[in-house]
């Protein structure tokens, strides 16, 4: 049927429910004409596939009790990880059957389980040029590192955990990290054992071990996450506990020649964060915060590249011996690397010193995506403008 192709089929772009609604209702077949197509009955039928009961309980889950700064309670609706995976081996054949292989290369069990990989970003729906778009979304997919890297780099392969409304997000007190704060909860309190002690997955005739190992985000996910003072503070990496901007001057003034430029290329001298490192700063802020002024205070947290946020990751009770912030965090490399510039910037270092030693641009092998070798690549890369 026309309408049920079109519901299943892989999205190539964003369609509001308004649109597709009309899209399902002019593609109709002869025998689909009772077939209801509206918003609403769309949104009820979601529901009900959603409201699933599994071995390891409902999949579709609500968390409440957050500490809001404006506005009503705010409720977030999530895929419980247990039951998700368990319900797509069930209803997807194919996964099933990869994670079967995946499981013969690698084998889980509970001394050596599966990392799951969580990665969150913001998503902006709708018209990208709005001033104010109330329909970006802050969104949560996981899926597990031992997929590989060919699977990982396919959509299919991330299973959407929840999606919650930016707006939303901003009137809750510290944003984004209480709201992860209760997400990392579900996977390392609430299901860490279930998930740990090994699933039961229908079909596939396996049972996976896993446990939450890598957050995949961009620096400024990762910023809302952990609330580091970032890229706008002295301290711009959370990972490193001694470089600091350039543009601060404090490496300049520092007696014990401790400190050093973010501008400096020399790694040997970089000391990296730990995790137990950064939970302890985060516990000397959570000390000093009622002892000193607000202007100590300030201090303070620009020392530790940190900000006091006690309804974040950092200061949880129920996450304090199971959170690992420096071994969880991932920069996303395609933001980080691609998106931000960084490798546009060393390409053109990089043509500049092979023009400089005449090597011309037909003796540099490119490789291009298959299918994509006659896009003018080379010519648009030596363009006389482009190396200026």
């Amino acid at each position: 049927m026309a309408a049920e192709r079109l519901l299943t089929a892989q999205r190539k772009c964003f369609v509001s429910q308004r649109a597709l609604a009309e899209i399902l209702s002019i593609v109709k077949d002869d025998d689909e004409e009772d077939l209801a197509t509206s918003r609403q009955t769309l949104k009820r039928k979601r529901a009900r596939e959603l409201q699933m009961e599994t071995p390891y309980g409902p999949l579709w889950r609500t968390m409440t009790g957050f500490v809001m700064e404006k506005g009503r309670p705010l409720t977030v609706s999530y895929l419980d990880p247990a039951a998700l995976l368990w319900a797509v081996c069930r209803d997807g054949q194919g996964f099933a059957e990869f994670l079967v292989r995946r499981n013969e290369l690698h084998p889980s069990g509970p001394s050596q389980p599966w990392s799951i990989c969580l990665y969150m970003d913001e998503v902006s729906p709708g018209n990208q040029l709005k001033p104010s778009n109330d329909r970006k979304l802050q969104v949560i997919y996981m899926s597990l590192k031992q997929l590989g890297g060919l699977a990982l780099s396919k959509e299919d392969s991330w299973l959407l955990v929840s999606c919650i409304r930016s707006v939303d997000v901003k009137r809750c007190a510290n944003g984004m990290a209480q709201v992860m704060k209760r997400f990392l909860e579900v996977f390392l309190v609430e299901r860490r054992d279930v998930l740990r002690s090994g699933l039961l997955l229908p079909t596939a005739n396996m049972t996976l071990c896993c446990k939450l190992s890598l957050i995949i985000a961009d620096e400024l996910a990762l910023k809302q996450l952990w609330e580091d003072k970032g890229a706008g503070g002295n301290k711009l990496c959370f990972k490193c506990t001694n470089v600091v901007a350039e543009s601060s001057d404090l490496h300049n003034h520092d007696r014990a020649g401790v400190l050093m430029s973010h501008a400096n290329p020399d790694k040997n001298r970089m000391i990296l964060q730990t995790d137990s490192g950064m939970m302890k700063a985060a516990k000397h802020l959570a000390e000093q915060h009622p002892v000193l002024n607000k202007g100590q205070f300030k201090t303070r947290e620009m020392a530790l590249g940190l900000n006091y946020v006690p309804h974040g990751c950092l200061y949880s009770e129920n996450l304090r011996d199971q959170l690992k912030p420096i071994t969880f965090s991932m920069f996303d490399w395609m933001h980080c690397f691609l998106v931000g510039g960084v490798m546009q910037h060393e390409m053109n270092l990089l043509r500049v010193l092979l023009k400089q030693e005449g090597i011309e641009p037909e003796q540099m092998c490119l490789g291009c995506p298959d299918g994509n070798s006659r896009v003018g690549l080379l010519e648009l890369l030596w363009k006389q403008e482009v190396l200026v």
